[in-house]
C-alpha cells in the first residue's frame, strides 16, 4: 500500500499545485488549452474539477501535455515532478478513480452483444469476417438507440481499446462529438458525419474517410497519415500541425480549410471535371505547411508573396520549378520572389520564360500593363490577370 502511495505521489502533487496556483476561471482556460471539456468534468468545487482533470488526462496517458501547458502558464512554479509513462498513468487512473461513465457504457454495450453471441465472440471478431457482419448488424441497431453523448463515449472508448473492428462507424452521425485523442487507426468511417466534431490529437492513421463530412471539424495535431479522404468535405475545417502525409485528398471540398503548419508531403491531390486548382484552393490556408505537391506548393508560394515573405517564397519556388519545369505560372512565381529579394536579373529571366518575352524591354512595365494590352499571344487571358493581380499585391508600393 505504501508503495502504491509513493508511486502515485505525482498525482497528489499536481492536484495541490494546480489548485493553489489557478483560479476557477483560469482552470477553465487551462482545460481548453489541453483540449478537455470543463463542463464534462465531475464535481462542483475547484479541487474536484482539478482532480478529475488529472484523472481524465491520466486515463489517456496525456499528463505530459498538461505539464507543458502548466510550465507555460506558471513558469515560476516547479512542475518538474516525475510523470510516468502513458501506460503507467492509465494503470494509476484505474486504481485511483471510480469507473467512468464511459466504462459503464462500454460494459452495457458488451453485455448487449454477448446476449446474442458466444462468450469468445469478441476475441474471434477480428479473424472471422462473417462474425464481424453479425456484430455490425447488431451494433447498428444498438447505436440508433443511443443519444449523441453515449455514441460519442462508446466510439471514444472502443477506439482507445483498439476495438473499432467490432463497431460499425460507416455513415455514423457524430456531428459535434468530442473525440479528442481517440484511437481510430484503420477505422471504416466511410460517409460518416463529423461536422463540428472535435478530433484534436486523434489517431486516424490509415482510416477510410471516403465521402465523410468533416466540415468545421477541429483536427489540430491529429494523425491522418495514409488515410483516404477521397471526396470528403473539409470546408472550414482546421488541420493545424496535423500529419497528412500520403493522404488521398482527391476530389475533396475545400473552402477556408486551415492547413497551417500541417505536413502534407506526398499526398494525392487531384480533381476531375470543371474548376481549376487555383479556384479550388483560393481560400485554403497553407502557412508554414510542408508540401511537395505542385498545386499546393504554388498556392503556398502565392500567399507568401502577397505577404511580402520573399525569402521563404523563393526557397519554395525554386523547389516548385524543379518539381515541374513546364508550367509558366511557376516561373512567374519564382520571378516575383527573385524580384522581391532584389535579384532583378534572375527575376527578368523567369518573367521572360513565363511570358514568352524577348530578353530586351522593361519587364516591370510590361507586367503592370499586361491587362491593358489588346494582343497577348504568349499567355492566355486568365493567366495574365493572375500575374497582374499577384504582381500588384506583392509590390503594392
Amino acid at each position: 500500500m505504501d508503495q502504491d502511495l509513493e508511486q502515485t505521489r505525482y498525482w497528489r502533487t499536481l492536484r495541490r499545485k494546480i489548485t493553489k496556483h489557478f483560479s476557477l476561471g483560469e482552470l477553465k482556460v487551462l482545460c481548453q488549452d489541453v483540449m478537455v471539456d470543463y463542463d464534462e468534468l465531475a464535481g462542483e468545487e475547484k479541487v474536484e474539477k482539478v482532480y478529475n482533470l488529472i484523472g481524465y488526462l491520466a486515463r489517456r496517458g496525456r499528463l505530459a501535455d498538461l505539464v507543458v501547458v502548466l510550465k507555460e502558464e506558471r513558469p515560476k512554479v516547479d512542475w518538474e515532478e516525475s510523470i510516468p509513462s502513458p501506460d503507467k498513468q492509465v494503470q494509476d487512473a484505474e486504481k485511483l478513480l471510480p469507473p467512468a461513465k464511459d466504462d459503464l457504457i462500454l460494459r452495457e454495450y458488451l453485455e448487449r452483444l454477448q446476449q446474442y453471441l458466444p462468450a469468445d465472440a469478441l476475441e474471434k471478431a477480428k479473424e472471422d469476417s462473417r462474425l464481424q457482419e453479425i456484430i455490425a448488424t447488431l451494433t447498428n441497431t444498438y447505436l440508433e438507440q443511443l443519444d449523441l453523448w453515449r455514441r460519442t463515449r462508446l466510439v471514444r472508448h472502443l477506439g482507445e481499446h483498439n476495438l473499432q473492428a467490432v463497431v460499425p462507424l460507416a455513415h455514423i452521425n457524430l456531428a459535434g462529438a468530442d473525440l479528442s485523442g481517440v484511437n481510430l487507426r484503420g477505422a471504416n468511417l466511410f460517409g460518416a458525419i463529423l461536422t463540428k466534431a472535435f478530433l484534436a490529437h486523434a489517431n486516424l492513421q490509415e482510416a477510410d474517410l471516403v465521402n465523410a463530412n468533416l466540415s468545421r471539424a477541429l483536427l489540430a495535431n491529429s494523425n491522418l497519415q495514409r488515410a483516404n479522404l477521397f471526396g470528403a468535405n473539409l470546408e472550414y475545417s482546421t488541420f493545424y500541425q496535423a500529419n497528412l502525409r500520403e493522404v488521398n485528398l482527391s476530389e475533396v471540398r475545400l473552402d477556408l480549410t486551415d492547413f497551417t503548419e500541417a505536413d502534407l508531403r506526398d499526398c494525392t491531390f487531384a480533381y476531375s471535371g470543371y474548376g481549376s486548382y487555383d479556384e479550388r484552393l483560393k481560400f485554403v490556408k497553407l502557412e508554414r505547411a510542408l508540401v511537395n505537391s505542385p498545386a499546393l506548393l504554388s498556392k503556398k508560394i502565392e500567399d507568401e508573396l502577397k505577404k511580402g515573405r520573399f525569402e521563404t517564397a523563393l526557397a519554395d519556388a525554386i523547389k516548385l520549378c524543379e518539381l515541374d519545369g513546364e508550367e509558366e505560372w511557376f516561373y512567374f512565381l519564382r520571378g516575383v520572389a527573385y524580384k522581391g529579394t532584389n535579384n532583378e536579373d534572375m527575376a527578368n529571366r523567369d518573367f521572360q520564360i513565363a511570358c514568352g518575352l524577348p530578353e530586351s524591354g522593361d519587364i516591370t512595365v510590361y507586367i503592370k500593363e499586361i491587362v491593358s494590352i489588346d494582343s497577348i499571344t504568349a499567355i492566355d487571358f486568365r493567366l495574365s490577370h493572375r500575374m497582374y493581380d499577384l504582381f500588384n499585391s506583392a509590390f503594392s508600393d
